[in-house]
Parts: C-alpha cells; structure tokens; sequence
C-alpha cells in the first residue's frame, strides 16, 4: 500500500469510519509514469456517516449534495483544502454543519375520500 493511501486510511479510522464502510484506491498513471490522486468511496448510506461529518471534515475535503435541502450524496476528496461544504442548487459553499430543511408531503396512493 502507498504512503498517502495508508495515510488516508488511518485518518478515515481516526475519524470513526470501519474499513467495511469505505473503498480507498490510488490509480496508477501509465502516460506521466506516478500515481494520480487518491479516491475514496464510502458504502454506508449517509444516517451512518452523518455523525462523523465534523470529524472527517478536519482530514478531508467533504461534500454534502443536497436535493431540495435534503442530503443525498457525500464525496470526499483528500488533495484539496479540508472543510465541510454544501453543493446545492451548482452553488458549492463551505458551512460549519449541514441543516436539512427539505419539507415534503406524503402523497396517498389512493385518494380516502369516497
């Protein structure tokens, strides 16, 4: 394993994430002959990972899309500047926590009134 992926492996444990809950990988570059950056994918859906938002922010670079004010998506990037953000609506905006404000209503599948 290189250097920087086990780095980033032991931050992502330093923050509380499982080695199960996530996918590390650093490609190979054939054409510059070095290795790219570093991805991670996460395999846990975004409940597990919310309380360790604040945590992985202060290693990583974290995402959080948001569909109508609620979060659907999470990505972290580890070669940029460490933070939480908020990707909403193609405007990307650092924030110290992500308030889901989305409101919807439930929709009957048949209407009850006959």
């Amino acid at each position: 394993m290189l250097p920087q992926t086990r780095q980033a492996v032991a931050q992502l444990q330093q923050a509380g994430l499982t080695r199960k809950q996530f996918r590390i990988r650093t490609p190979f570059n054939y054409k510059v002959q070095g290795y790219t950056d570093t991805f991670i994918v996460l395999r846990c859906p975004y409940q597990q990972v919310e309380p360790l938002l604040s945590k992985l922010a202060a290693f990583f670079k974290v995402i959080v899309t948001c569909l109508d004010g609620m979060p659907c998506h999470i990505s972290i990037e580890v070669a940029a500047t460490p933070g939480l953000y908020k990707y909403e609506n193609g405007c990307e905006e650092q924030v110290t926590e992500i308030v889901c404000c989305g409101s919807f209503r439930q929709l009957s599948l048949w209407n009850d009134e006959n």
